[in-house]
């Protein structure tokens, strides 16, 4: 109808740090907090009014209106680095690595987390450990705690964990991984939703001079 409208898209702010503990074996304590930036001053779409009259109200919080996102304290050892926060989900970390169009239309996630984003998850009570590379090898493995304290039986039981894993080569202009997800007691907000959940993914993705190309195949 002609409106003209001012969007955020995808601002973000961040912080982060990291801290050198000087031993052999624990190397670095690092951390980071990240949210979505309201840079257009709300946090939603304008609401109030009536059907057939224009909204006149607006919701606004600020600059920090927005999702927190990846927001974690953590340790870089000789072994691996050690996370526990905000973080996403193995599964999701190599879905996005063969991305050509975050967060855009063609954004792979329209076919990859149907009817929402129960299949990239950057979920919170997050535990992680991602392994250093070893001739190009790198293995992530994380899981989520449940923190609700719903006691609606159709959408929480008290259960609802996520493990999630995945294994990774990179070399030169090569990269392939796969990974899994479990999704516990993930009971659906509808009677006789499952009770838990799987899925796997493979990606892979070379390129050859000017020339990217890209594969993702996964199973729920």
């Amino acid at each position: 109808d002609g409106n003209l409208v001012v969007a955020n898209n995808s601002s973000r702010l961040g912080f982060k740090f990291s801290e050198d503990l000087g031993g052999s074996f624990f190397k670095k304590a690092v951390g980071q907090y990240e949210a979505s930036v309201s840079i257009d001053g709300e946090d939603a779409e304008n609401t109030g009014g009536t059907t057939g009259t224009p909204a006149v109200t607006s919701v606004s919080t600020g600059l920090f209106g927005g999702a927190i996102r990846n927001s974690f304290l953590g340790v870089e050892t000789a072994g691996g680095s050690v996370l526990a926060g905000i973080y996403d989900t193995p599964f999701k970390i190599v879905g996005r690595a063969v991305e050509l169009f975050p967060e855009q239309l063609g954004d792979a996630r329209n076919l990859t987390s149907p009817g929402g984003a129960s299949w990239d998850l950057r979920p919170s009570n997050v535990v992680a450990y991602m392994s250093p590379s070893l001739a190009g090898v790198s293995v992530a493995v994380a899981w989520t705690a449940d923190a609700s304290t719903g006691v609606n039986a159709n959408t929480d039981n008290n259960a609802n964990t996520v493990a999630s894993a995945s294994v990774a080569y990179k070399g030169g202009p090569l990269y392939v991984a796969a990974a899994y997800e479990k999704h516990d007691s993930n009971i659906l907000a509808t009677p006789g939703g499952a009770e838990d959940e799987t899925g796997y993914r493979i990606v892979a993705s070379g390129t050859f001079g000017i020339f990217k190309v890209i594969g993702l195949y996964q199973g729920l």
